[in-house]
């Protein structure tokens, strides 16, 4: 991982990402952004383990982090916006080998301890085969 302010380049293929300090409470308009970067024939999968960002509200607007998917063309697409509020139920799979994920803290908004997540790469050909053999396929 590189890091260059608070833009977290992350390349290795398994790592924990979080807001500064956490668990210790993140600063009111704190701002960073994690790129994920695999290779071509992956994608990324991320694991929000723990989130404690204060909102007060479902819409997730003033404090979040929110996870995008990049496609070959560098096009971002939303994949969620999560807070305490809007956790997310399950594993965020992105369809390429890039993932963007944004924090932002309101900086009116009481602090939270903030998030911890996990991320890894997985290759094509494991989801597929998983998927084969648990009969996730449509025919």
């Amino acid at each position: 991982m590189t890091k260059d302010g608070c833009t977290v380049r992350c390349q290795v293929p398994s790592a924990y990402i979080a807001t500064n300090r956490y668990p210790s409470p993140y600063q009111p308009g704190e701002r960073c952004i994690w790129r994920i970067d695999g290779k071509f024939g992956q994608f990324v999968q991320l694991n929000i383990l723990n989130i404690d960002l204060i909102n007060g509200g479902q819409s997730c607007a003033s404090s979040y982090i929110a996870v995008y998917d990049i496609d070959l063309s560098h096009k971002e697409r939303l994949l969620g916006r999560y807070c305490k509020e809007n956790r997310p139920h399950s594993v965020i799979r992105s369809m390429w080998h890039h993932m963007r994920v944004e924090f932002r803290a309101a900086s009116d908004q009481k602090e939270g301890t903030g998030f911890l997540a996990e991320y890894s790469f997985v290759e094509f050909s494991q989801n597929f085969t998983s998927d084969l053999h648990e009969g996730n396929l449509i025919e």
